[in-house]
Parts: C-alpha cells; sequence; structure tokens
C-alpha cells in the first residue's frame, strides 16, 4: 500500500466532510454574491466584484450564519 492510499485510507471520512464544507461554502460565496449584488443594483449603487465580496462582513456573516429562526446566538442574547 503507498503512503498516498494509506492516507486517503485512514483519513477518509475527514476528507470526505471536508470536501463537503468546502463546496458548501462555494455554494453559499456564489449565490450570496448574486444576491448582494442584486441589493446593491436595487439601491443604484454599483455591484462588486467575487473578490471583493468575499472580502466584505455580509459574506462573513451570512457563513456563520443559521440560515433563520433563532439561533444560539440570539437566543443567549435575548434570555
Amino acid at each position: 500500500m503507498t503512503p498516498l492510499t494509506r492516507f486517503v485510507k485512514h483519513n477518509s471520512l475527514t476528507l470526505a466532510f471536508g470536501t463537503g464544507f468546502l463546496l458548501t461554502l462555494a455554494g453559499q460565496a456564489v449565490s450570496g454574491h448574486a444576491d448582494f449584488n442584486n441589493q446593491l443594483v436595487a439601491e443604484g449603487l454599483h455591484p462588486l466584484s467575487f473578490w471583493q465580496y468575499l472580502a466584505t462582513s455580509d459574506f462573513a456573516v451570512e457563513g456563520v450564519d443559521d440560515g433563520g429562526g433563532v439561533g444560539v446566538g440570539r437566543a443567549v442574547a435575548v434570555g
């Protein structure tokens, strides 16, 4: 068994979840960029490039947000 094969075999679950996480983050970045630019255009502002969007706080907040409802952070802040 080669070292690469052994590494993949011993770390397959980590590699699968890591790949899923990165694909999900990339999908959120693409869809968030489109939505953010739609909001900017609706307000009469110039749209941002994809790389500029990645540097905004909007991307950072949406990347860790639970997608709606009452999250843990909101529940702690309220109660």
